[in-house]
């Protein structure tokens, strides 16, 4: 070898012992695979290119030194990496050994060339017969970017792993690597969901959770992830070699930094290696369910600050305008005109804090899962009427054009009206807020057919000429508590929970909702909920009118625990001309009754929150007295509970009607009244 390196042999003129006829043979037999070819002589330090960078020299053929013209190939084109390889490969002492019972071998490398990482193949042939010294060699050069790329990655890999395999994620395909006992490495196309099924097959059934993470294409997206590698440990059936080690690792990914191919490496562990890899999986696995578990932990606590955050402002705009304003009418009191303003700044004010307050508690409720869809008969007409008349009166002192539409085979479907109402009057209360005067606000209800026998489509759409929304806010209508503007700049109130809301109605009713914006023009929403037809009419929901007259003289007992609540309402009901006595509990409300005569109270409003005894039970028990004026006796729940089910509550407990606070006077002596 030193003898080699230490020549300084000059190339011979002419070309050796090869005549430009038997170099034609051997290019045109070797050009299909490689792209440069050489016929060499290193004992004599000659090199014939006849081909170089698929360009043909069979017209011009020119010995060259062979040490000088390889050496500067390598030093010039070779990754620094595989230099000193190459070199070893290249020399005649290492060939002649390597050659000396074998036609030929190949050397994998790679080139760097402007930055440009490639993976090649140096495949030297010898011409001489097999078993006599190598004196005349075919050497020839090809770039393998893929297949060769991967036997070299896999051959280096092999000397520690006994299986490999590539997958292109897109394939169910997958290329396996092997070595033969010369430690040449072989390739084998398989069938990768059948090779996972063989795989599977040798697990320990409490093991096979470790090996599903490779199971798909989509599971190993999913590991792979934010990592190039993942590692797992597994024990095979049987008692030899029952512990495996896989390594995962991403060979490249697409544009959006998925994973779109992989290797895949496994090798064989002692027990004493399995215990440590085991262990240290274990650690990994719980200090990740701690990461998550504090990861969790910060993001509710952030969820809640931003919710207190949100609710200390909204709550303290309506309460500082009241307490503002109770301020102002304390010091004005005999000024009529200003008394009536302040008068109705504070109810407008106590009507948005109320709103604020059901807001947060139907959010609250619908997250909890304690909201249900209750289908009951209904008229799609009267129920678009009913909505339409509350709006119609505002929007015209607005100057608002509000009209409507509706196009209908089925009228009579099972739906729930209440929640129905409740996401078309959101909808229609914001077109009407963000719709400025001599604006136009349309809704228009269609029906179409659905997949389902029986069922129809309803699609509502409510669309407005208001101010709009930008289209880096219309993602993010949806989202709680966002709003594109503060009400001080559009000085227009509201939580940021009403469409959230409406969604989540919308959903659990099977439905859909859409919107579209754009600023300065408007805003459209399109609501479509399935109904099921039915045969059944509708209730007549008829207005009852509160005849106050009779009311006088009529005894009511008011269970009531909180002593400011208790006296609101007795005020409010003297001045209708009731006579009230007060329960502070339901078990006193209760006593109170019984130890009475028939007929001396009237009614009972009942509050449900009470010590001792609330008022559902209270009602039970009234239910169970053994004498019928007593037991039959008119009960009103009116309480602070003020959701739906609250009201079901009401009335499976025995109730006759049911108000909620804050009490709407109003509607307190409509419910009297049907009672009385």
């Amino acid at each position: 070898m030193d003898e080699w390196n230490n020549r300084k042999t000059e190339a011979k003129s002419g070309n050796g012992n090869l005549d430009s006829a038997l170099a034609s043979v051997f290019e045109a037999a070797l050009s299909v695979e490689y792209q440069s070819i050489f016929y060499v002589e290193p004992d004599k330090d000659l090199s014939v290119p006849l081909r170089v960078y698929n360009q043909s020299m069979s017209g011009n053929l020119k010995p060259v030194s062979y040490k000088k013209n390889y050496g500067a190939a390598i030093n010039s084109v070779v990754a620094p990496s595989d230099r000193e390889n190459m070199m070893l490969t290249g020399n005649p002492d290492y060939m002649r050994e390597v050659l000396a019972h074998k036609h030929s071998f190949s050397t994998f490398y790679q080139t760097l060339v402007d930055g440009k990482m490639t993976f090649c193949e140096k495949k030297t042939i010898k011409l001489d017969p097999i078993d006599e010294v190598p004196t005349r060699l075919i050497v020839g050069y090809a770039e393998r970017e893929l297949e060769i790329g991967q036997r070299f990655v896999a051959q280096q890999l092999m000397i520690e792993y006994d299986n490999l395999a590539y997958w292109s994620l897109a394939e169910d395909n997958v290329r396996l690597f092997t070595t033969d006992e010369n430690g040449e490495v072989h390739t084998f196309q398989k069938v990768y969901s059948k090779e996972h099924e063989r795989i599977r097959d040798t697990v320990d059934p409490e093991y096979l959770n470790r090996v599903e993470c490779i199971r798909t294409p989509e599971n190993v997206t999913e590991i792979l992830k934010d990592t190039n590698r993942f590692e797992i440990t597994y024990k095979k059936n049987g008692t030899v070699n029952k512990w495996r080690r896989a390594v995962i690792c991403c060979v490249s990914r697409d544009a959006d930094g998925n994973p779109i191919s992989v290797l895949l490496a496994f090798r064989t562990l002692s027990d004493a290696e399995a215990d440590r890899y085991v262990l240290t999986e274990q650690i990994e696995d719980k200090n990740k369910e701690l990461m998550k578990a504090k990861s969790d932990a910060e993001n509710a606590n952030n969820a809640k600050t931003s919710f207190l955050v949100n609710m200390s402002h909204d709550i303290r705009t309506p309460m500082n305008a009241i307490m503002g304003f109770r301020d102002l009418l304390e010091k004005h009191q005999e000024d009529p005109k200003k008394r009536r303003y302040y008068l109705q700044q504070i109810k407008d004010a106590s009507s948005v804090l109320l709103s604020i307050i059901n807001n947060v508690l139907e959010m609250a409720r619908i997250e909890k899962g304690a909201v249900e869809v209750e289908k009951t008969p209904w008229n799609a007409e009267q129920l678009n009427d009913g909505i339409f008349s509350i709006f119609h009166g505002v929007m015209s002192q607005k100057q608002i054009e509000f009209t409507r539409s509706i196009d209908v085979k089925h009228p009579q479907v099972l739906c729930d009206a209440t929640k129905l109402r409740k996401v078309f009057l959101n909808i229609l209360s914001n077109a009407y807020k963000y719709t400025p005067a001599g604006g136009k606000i349309h809704m228009e209800l269609k029906e179409y057919p659905s997949d389902q026998e029986g069922v129809v489509l309803y699609q509502t759409t409510i669309s407005d000429t208001g101010i709009g929304m930008s289209k880096e806010f219309l993602p993010h209508i949806f989202d709680e508590f966002a709003r594109e503007q503060t009400s001080t700049v559009h000085k227009i109130k509201g939580t940021g929970l009403g469409m959230p809301i409406v969604k989540r109605l919308v959903e659990l009713m099977n439905g859909t909702i859409t919107v579209t914006s754009e600023q300065g023009k408007g805003t459209s929403f399109v609501v479509t909920i399935p109904m099921k037809i039915t045969d059944q009419t509708a209730e007549e929901h008829n207005s009852v009118v509160a005849d106050t007259g009779k009311f006088k003289g009529k005894m009511i007992l008011l269970a009531e625990d909180i002593e400011v609540n208790a006296e609101i309402a007795c005020a409010i009901l003297g001045e209708a001309g009731f006579s009230i006595e007060v329960a502070e509990n339901g078990s006193r409300c209760v006593d109170m009754l019984k130890s009475m005569p028939a007929g001396y109270y009237d009614l009972v409003l009942m509050d449900i929150q009470m010590p001792i005894m609330n008022g559902y039970e209270a009602t039970r028990t009234i239910r169970n007295l053994e004498e019928p004026e007593k037991r039959d006796i008119p009960i009103i729940a009116m309480t602070a509970n003020a959701f739906e089910e609250d009201r079901r509550e009401a009335y499976r407990a025995g109730m006759n009607g049911y108000v909620a606070k804050p009490i709407d006077v109003s509607q307190l002596m409509k419910e009297l009244a049907k009672v009385l």
